[in-house]
C-alpha cells in the first residue's frame, strides 16, 4: 500500500504495481514493461507476469519467447512460421530461415527441428538430393534414380549414372533409387563375363545375369567346360534328346544344376556331344539302352519274330502261286495236243 499511515490515506496499489516494503511512500513500483498483475495491492515483483505464453519476463521488460518474434512489451508477439526458428528469448523483427529447401513447424525453437524433404538430406546450410536420388534440393524436385542407374554421392545433379557405362549394354539395378555402382547387375537374358562386363546369353541356353557356371542349358545343347560360352547343338535320335540340357540332366556331384560335358547327357550317353555309349550299355536305333535290360531285348526279338514269319508265308505263298501257275500250264498243253 501506498500513502501516509499517520494520515490514514494508505491506498492498495493498483494493477500492474506493486510495494514490497512496509512504509510511506508517494506511490507503488511499475512492473517491467508489458507485464501486468493479476488484482490490486500486489506485494512482490513476482506478482508481476506476461499477459499470455509468448511472452516471459527478461530483465525489466517482457520479451518474445523462443519460437515468436516481436515485441514483448506492445504484447504483439507471433509464431515464427513455417520455414523459421527462433532459438533465444528476446524481442525480434523475425525469426531465423531454416536451411535452403529445408521446412519446420510453426513456432520451432531450434535449427534441429527444420527438416529437409524426402530424398533429401541437409548439407551444410542447404538441403539436397541424398545418395539415389537426383535433381534440386532447393527446389524440393529430387527424384529417384531410374532403374538402371545409380548415385553414390549426396549432391544435386542433372542425373544419376548409369550401370551401362560400367557393365555394357544389359546391365540394370534390381529396384530404383540405388546408391552404390554395386547395385548395377546383369539383366535376364545376359551373363556376367570374367571382365565384369554383361554379355548376350548364348543361343541354347538362358541365363539370369550371372556368371558363365551359372547358366541354364537347353536340351539338345552340349558344352566341354562349365565357363564355356561356346555351345554345341547335339544330334535328335528319333525325336528324343540325348543331351538333356542343364534341367533334365543332374550333377553326379550334387553341386546343383548340370552344366558342361556328362553331366549333360542322358542315362546311358557320355562323350562328345553324348555320342558315345557308357560301358554296360549299347545304342539300339540311336539311343544307348542297358544291356542288362530285358524288355528292350524281348521287344526286338518279337519284332524281328514277325518279321520272320511275314518273310516265311511270303516264300510259301510265292511258291505254291508258282507251282499252280506251272500246273495250269501243264494241263493246258495236254489238252491241246489230245485235240
Amino acid at each position: 500500500m501506498f500513502g501516509s499511515g499517520s494520515q490514514g490515506t494508505c491506498e492498495e496499489c493498483p494493477k500492474n504495481f506493486f510495494k514490497e516494503e512496509t512504509g510511506d511512500a508517494l506511490g507503488c513500483t511499475a512492473c517491467p514493461a508489458g507485464a501486468v498483475t493479476g488484482a490490486t495491492g500486489s506485494k512482490s515483483k513476482d506478482e508481476c507476469v506476461c499477459p499470455n505464453n509468448t511472452m516471459e519476463l527478461s530483465d525489466e521488460a517482457c520479451v518474445c519467447r523462443k519460437g515468436y518474434f516481436g515485441t514483448g512489451a506492445e504484447g504483439n508477439c507471433g509464431e515464427c512460421p513455417n520455414g523459421t526458428y527462433k532459438d533465444e528469448k528476446g524481442d525480434a523483427l523475425g525469426c531465423d530461415p531454416c536451411p535452403a529447401g529445408a521446412a519446420s513447424r510453426t513456432g520451432s525453437t531450434t535449427r534441429d527441428q527444420c527438416s529437409c524433404p524426402d530424398g533429401t538430406v541437409l548439407l551444410d546450410d542447404a538441403c539436397v538430393c541424398t545418395k539415389g536420388f537426383y535433381g534440386s534440393g532447393d527446389d524440393g524436385t529430387c527424384i529417384e534414380c531410374p532403374l538402371g542407374y545409380f548415385k553414390d554421392a549426396e549432391g544435386d545433379s542433372l542425373a544419376c549414372t548409369p550401370c551401362e557405362d560400367l557393365l555394357g549394354t544389359g546391365a540394370s539395378t534390381l529396384q530404383v533409387a540405388a546408391t552404390t555402382q554395386d547395385s548395377c547387375v546383369c539383366r535376364s537374358a545376359f551373363y556376367r563375363d570374367d571382365d565384369g562386363q554383361c554379355q548376350p546369353c548364348p543361343m541354347g541356353a538362358s541365363c539370369n545375369g550371372g556368371p558363365l557356371q551359372s547358366i541354364r542349358l537347353e536340351p539338345g545343347y552340349w558344352r566341354f567346360k562349365e565357363d564355356s560360352s561356346r555351345l554345341h547343338k547335339c544330334e535328335l535320335q528319333r525325336g528324343e534328346h540325348i543331351c538333356q540340357g542343364s534341367a533334365g540332366s543332374a550333377d553326379p556331384h550334387g553341386a546343383g544344376l548340370a552344366q558342361h560335358g556328362e553331366e549333360l547327357c542322358r542315362e546311358g550317353h557320355t562323350g562328345v556331344l553324348c555320342w558315345e555309349c557308357k560301358e554296360d550299355f549299347g545304342k539300339r536305333l540311336g539311343i544307348c539302352r542297358s544291356c542288362g535290360s530285358t524288355s528292350g531285348v524281348v521287344a526286338m526279338a518279337f519284332v524281328y519274330t514277325v518279321i520272320g514269319v511275314l518273310v516265311l508265308l511270303l516264300m510259301i505263298w510265292f511258291l505254291v502261286t508258282q507251282n499252280l501257275n506251272r500246273a495250269v500250264s501243264w494241263a493246258k498243253t495236254d489238252y491241246s495236243g489230245h485235240s
